[in-house]
């Protein structure tokens, strides 16, 4: 199983490795991708651009401005008001020609290559097939192939590698074993003065003669509460030994019991409301009045 894991972990990498990627490949590629393939409308928009406001052209903007500021500056000698005005219209002739001027730069080196739009269109798709693999993005990618090289140390050393797991286990389970002792320590010493308490309130619910106590067991096996199984023992008559509480107490006698105890607990408890169902049911008289 081990080599049929490796076997596929190396074919994995391979893949990744030979595609050679670099992080942010894959956006600048999309980037290129949209370029190209737009090729053909971006090289009309400029040339129609250029004629809208160009110089060599009797319907270009830039022709059209050049002659307002030449003939606006004819006439500024006569108004010095319209200096102001004149400067302004240079500014847009000026900013216009650097347009231009820009504009058939960007022209001049922009090149539709079947070639490079095929390799790129290539690249791409071969970039999107590993991520659709491996991960959302070049650097999950890329990330995933580490974690499988690593996986394939582990695998190479694997007594090494289970050695170190069961040593990692070992000292887990004696920090939860010192934990839980701990715990069942608290417990054990508490378990008392929390019975003793529900049985001062038992006795305001007319439970006048009964023994309430608390045992603790191992419920052989850790959990979030520890290992300890709690289990709450009573005696309602004198005399009687203490017997688990869900043998011998009657459905008004847990309510009542339940009412006891959650008044224990109400200051630990962040329970504001508590609502009872029919908790005076198959209680009468003075009983009754107690528990209301």
């Amino acid at each position: 199983q081990r080599n049929r894991e490796r076997a596929f972990l190396e074919f994995e990498i391979n893949e990744i490795e030979t595609a050679q990627l670099r992080p942010g490949e894959d956006e600048e590629l999309e980037t290129l991708y949209r370029k190209l393939n737009n090729g053909k409308k971006i090289l009309e928009t400029l040339q129609s651009v250029r004629d809208l406001t160009g110089y060599d052209s009797a319907q270009g903007a830039g022709d059209s401005v050049g002659m307002a500021v030449r003939e606006l500056t004819r006439v500024t000698e006569f108004d010095s008001q319209l200096e102001s005005m004149s400067g302004t219209l240079q500014e847009v002739d000026s900013l216009l020609n650097d347009f231009n001027r820009e504009l058939s730069e960007y022209a001049s080196k922009f090149e539709f290559s079947e070639e490079e739009f095929k390799e790129t269109e290539e690249r791409l798709n071969l970039i999107n097939h590993l991520k659709a693999k491996y991960g959302s993005s070049v650097s999950d990618v890329l990330a995933y192939c580490e974690s499988k090289r690593h996986r394939i140390e582990q695998l190479n050393d694997y007594d090494a590698y289970i050695k170190q797991i069961e040593e990692e286990k070992e000292k887990a389970l004696k920090k939860v074993e010192r934990v839980t002792k701990k715990l069942h320590d608290v417990r054990n010493r508490y378990k008392t003065v929390f019975a003793d308490e529900i049985c001062i309130h038992l006795k305001e619910l007319n439970f006048l003669d009964t023994r309430f106590e608390i045992h603790l067991k191992d419920a052989g096996q850790f959990s979030a509460n520890g290992k300890d199984e709690a289990e709450f023992y009573l005696a309602l008559n004198p005399g009687e030994p203490v017997k688990p509480l869900e043998n011998i107490a009657s459905g008004g006698e847990l309510s009542r019991i339940m009412l006891a105890i959650k008044t224990v607990l109400a200051d630990a408890e962040d329970t504001p409301t508590l609502i009872f169902d029919e908790i005076d049911a198959g209680i009468s008289g003075v009983t009754a009045a107690k528990v209301g």
